[in-house]
């Protein structure tokens, strides 16, 4: 194959351009009216026709015998331009040309006539590489050009060129090309290859150029040079570096499943094939990034996602809610630090499958119930063997205790009995297996219910006197769990994860450090008495 795809099937008329409408229509419309701008002023992302465009306006600029706004293609200078001997098309590649000598040069030329069009045009590419001597020796031709002269400067960084130059142009932002675009494009030049991909593979290829259709073409033009008819996703995966949508799901399913052999098994299958692991965890991230979209804002997530099949999609919001946001949040941050530690380490897929143990291993240990005491086991003297708390109906009996006036009942307990009745429970109740348990009822109520993630992720449990009390930072979230479906919703959670009716409420931080404990030298010992064998916290009173 001689000539390279984004270079044969670049496009040489304006029609031909697809994707930056707006920079067109701009810029034909000044073909069209003569009027013209002395410099001008390309910035995108790489590979979304910069250089093509200002070629193409060069192009058309100099045709003796242009009409409208399409060059002809067929008159002395379009006839040079295409054989690259034009001499008044002048491209400078400032990535190698960054001095203020180089810059000298190209102003002993500038005052130069024009060879065989009408206009003399200086292409600067990668125009952000030029020193600031190199700007300051150009700024005044610039500002006051000869009338013959057009500078067109082509950028992937604007923001380092400076702002007298920035002042000084007509500004045209290119935009990355969405997925489908670039797949319409690889499947023309297919066609016209005679090639025979399947559309999994031009996806996965276009997934890949991340918006640039120059990177697309090359590689699309690597993947022609493959014997194998028709061309599948697999295979470009392999050839790529890179991995399907389907490894990504499988690797994520297997972490929401707390599958730690499934997981493990798909870091294996990208090994044996040679997938490039820092590669894979980028896809990873792009993954984790959608599904966290489609935790919190479903439409939003729809745009993302407007290249998946619907197989696809039903999958991803399907995993969605089974991990819930602040799982999906933890996913990326997990896989965030293994694409860094990819780098430096020896094994590239090592901090992949570290991460995967911290994230399926540790959270299935904290999930997973403790073994209880038996009833007839007395309990040991020892703190840290101290078993569960004892129901109600196993507690002994103390004395009525008669308390002093700043004794009175926890304020916070009764702003949450206020918000929510007790919960008749139909078995007996373990608040101890509750406290230890709140991580995985915590899933399973986003599980159900995704949109309570922010909520959720501030509250922690305590025990207060004969319930589970959930403190949370902010009022607003103490009234998003107390609606309704939401308490449905985690009562549901309490009773599926531990097998019996919890009784629950909520107070605030704010509501908390309300709360002064009486001093322990104020105490009558009976208090102190009664509080050892009821298990229970005494609080003052709160006006």
């Amino acid at each position: 194959m001689s000539e390279t795809f984004y270079r044969k099937y670049r496009p040489f008329q304006f029609k031909d351009v697809i994707g930056q409408e707006t920079a067109v229509t701009v810029l034909t419309q000044s073909l069209v009216t003569g009027k013209l701008a002395h410099a001008y002023l390309f910035t995108g992302p790489r590979g979304t026709g910069k250089t093509t465009l200002a070629r193409l306006f060069a192009k058309a600029l100099n045709c003796s015998k242009r009409k409208g706004f399409e060059p002809c293609g067929k008159c002395d200078h379009c006839i040079a331009f295409v054989d690259g001997r034009s001499l008044d098309v002048i491209e400078i590649d400032a990535a190698s040309h960054t001095g203020v000598d180089n810059i000298r040069e190209l102003r002993e030329t500038v005052t130069s006539a024009p060879v065989l069009g009408s206009h003399k045009v200086y292409i600067i590419d990668e125009a952000h590489m030029l020193s600031i001597g190199a700007w300051n020796a150009l700024l005044k031709t610039l500002e006051e050009p000869p009338a013959h002269v057009v500078f067109i400067l082509a950028t992937t960084n604007a923001a380092k060129v400076p702002e007298t130059i920035l002042s000084r142009r007509l500004r045209h932002d290119l935009r990355r090309f969405p997925v489908d675009m670039i797949i319409a494009k690889l499947e023309k030049i297919a066609k016209a290859e005679k090639l025979k991909v399947e559309k999994d593979a031009l996806t996965s290829i276009a997934r890949t150029a991340q918006g640039g259709m120059r990177d697309a073409e090359i590689l699309f033009t690597q993947i022609a040079t493959l014997e194998e008819s028709p061309i599948d996703a697999e295979r470009v995966a392999l050839l790529l570096g890179t991995t399907t949508v389907t490894k990504n799901h499988a690797l994520l399913a297997a972490i929401a499943e707390r599958d730690i052999t499934r997981a493990f098994s798909v870091i294996a299958e990208l090994r044996d094939t040679g997938a490039q692991f820092s590669g894979f965890a980028l896809s990873l991230l792009e993954y984790c990034r959608k599904l966290l979209f489609a935790a919190v804002d479903r439409t939003a997530a729809e745009k993302l996602i407007d290249d998946f099949t619907v197989e696809e999609k039903t999958d991803l919001f399907a995993l969605a809610a089974s991990l819930g946001a602040p799982r999906i949040v933890e996913c990326l941050e997990r896989f965030q630090e293994a694409d860094r530690l990819i780098k430096v380490s020896p094994l590239p897929e090592l901090p992949i499958e570290i991460a995967l143990v911290k994230l399926i291993q540790n959270d299935r240990t904290s999930a997973t119930p403790p073994v209880s005491v038996p009833k007839s086991t007395p309990p040991s003297s020892s703190p840290a063997e101290k078993p569960s708390d004892p129901t109600p109906s196993e507690r002994p009996t103390a004395p009525a205790v008669e308390p002093k006036k700043s004794v009175s009942v926890d304020p916070v307990r009764a702003s949450a009995a206020a918000d929510s009745e007790p919960i008749a429970a139909d078995a007996p109740v373990d608040l101890g297996l509750a406290l230890r348990q709140w991580s995985a009822v915590k899933t399973h109520a986003l599980r159900l219910n995704a949109s309570l993630g922010v909520a959720l992720s501030t509250a922690t449990p305590v025990i207060r006197g004969n319930r589970l009390m959930l403190q949370v930072k902010y009022p607003f979230h103490k009234e998003r769990l107390m609606q309704e479906a939401n308490r449905l919703t985690l009562d549901q959670a309490f009773v599926t994860i531990l097998g019996f009716r919890t009784p629950w409420g909520i107070f605030t931080e704010k509501e908390a450090s309300a709360e002064a404990p009486l001093a322990q030298a104020e105490r009558p010992a009976i208090i102190d008495e009664a509080i050892q064998m009821l298990g229970g916290q005494l609080v003052t009173e709160t006006n």
